[in-house]
């Protein structure tokens, strides 16, 4: 097999690491007519675009691709997951013609769905990317989702962790008899009424807890529950326990550029001169825009025209008048203009007003973004 040339490629574009942050997030390579050709993620977004312009090294990929770039716009984000969420969403988004492992999957990142029945169940569920519907939903579309989670096995496994931990059913047509599974104290029983609808209820109330990141309760929890077990010598399961805290420490890196929303959210961080603009649909992250501005109801009125999502979320209050009542774009979607009334937003707030102040740095040539 003939041996793989490596080198440098020449570049049309003037790299200049010191004009991005050493943060984690994702980045859209451009070509000369700003179609998207190329979408990375990185831990550190410095150090990853030096290789591309920087390395002696390059593979043939590189090469090839690095003389067509002529812009590169990143989005910063919190977290090494939140950067493999968005930029799998990004390749599905724009397709890219060097993106090709990725491009042609059109199946998102697994979900948990909590199903709508009176006594719920937990099930796996996969989003369809491109109309963003709900696979193998069994007819329970109303249920509520948590995730996304990075692959399959890792879903499954949060997934069992709730279900045994909390003795909620799986089964898809209550029997009138316990099964296997309460002998094996994996489920609670509550086909054969050993625990009421009401403690069943409260047991599917503290998986949503551990489904929706409050990790430090559960934890506690599970801490007492060993120890009762070690007092006990049930050496077998403390160390189960043992294993599910430790499982459960591995998700305490929150994300959320991808959540399941029934509606499109814009977030805009207002400054002086210029707003960062964060685009959510459905709950997913998916464009991000630094814009000027001489008045913040004129931006409003201006870049909603023509189609407008059904909440924007802002830094500050806007004297914004009548504005929400009148038809703000021609579809004539119901507008809600607010600032953050939730911690997800006041969470989505900060990483608009994160990017924001990376974008007015490099606008200035400074700033403590630029030089982490």
């Amino acid at each position: 097999m003939k041996k793989e040339k490596r080198g440098k490629a020449p570049a049309n574009f003037d790299f200049i690491p010191e004009m991005y942050p050493a943060l984690p997030g994702c980045y859209l390579m451009k070509d000369k007519k700003g179609s998207v050709i190329y979408v990375g993620k990185a831990k550190d977004l410095r150090r990853r675009l030096s290789y591309y312009f920087r390395s002696t090294r390059q593979n043939v990929k590189t090469r090839r691709l690095v003389p067509k770039i002529y812009n590169i716009e990143i989005i910063i984000v919190n977290n090494e997951t939140e950067s493999l969420i968005l930029e799998n969403n990004l390749i599905k988004l724009y397709k890219p013609g060097y993106n090709s492992m990725l491009k042609q999957d059109d199946v998102g990142y697994p979900f948990i769905v909590l199903t709508g029945e009176g006594l719920p169940r937990l099930l796996p569920y996969r989003k369809n990317w491109s109309n963003r519907q709900w696979a193998d939903t069994e007819g329970k579309e109303e249920g509520r989702r948590f995730g996304p989670y990075l692959n399959k096995e890792y879903r499954d496994a949060v997934m069992d962790l709730a279900i045994e931990t909390f003795g909620l059913r799986i089964c898809r047509h209550l029997p009138k008899k316990s099964c296997f599974r309460y002998r094996l104290k994996k489920c609670s029983g509550i086909c054969e009424g050993i625990i009421s609808p009401d403690t069943y209820m409260d047991n599917v109330r503290q998986a949503i807890e551990l489904l929706e990141y409050r990790y430090s309760e559960i934890i506690v929890m599970l801490k007492r529950e060993m120890e009762t077990c070690a007092g006990a010598l049930d050496f077998e399961g403390a160390a189960k326990l043992r294993d599910r805290i430790m499982l459960i420490e591995n998700l305490l890196e929150k994300q959320i550029v991808e959540r399941d929303e029934k509606h499109d959210q814009d977030i805009l961080y207002f400054g002086d001169t210029h707003v960062m603009v964060l685009e959510l649909k459905k709950g997913v992250l998916l464009k991000a825009g630094f814009f000027s501005f001489h008045n913040e109801t004129d931006f409003l009125l201006t870049r909603y025209t023509d189609h407008s999502p059904e909440e924007i979320i802002v830094n500050r209050q806007i004297n914004a008048g009548d504005l929400e009542k009148q038809p703000f774009s021609k579809n004539k979607t119901p507008v809600r203009i607010t600032i953050p009334e939730t911690e997800i937003e006041s969470e989505l707030l900060l990483l608009c007003r994160k990017n924001y102040e990376y974008h007015k740095d490099r606008a200035q040539g400074s700033g403590s973004l630029l030089r982490r």
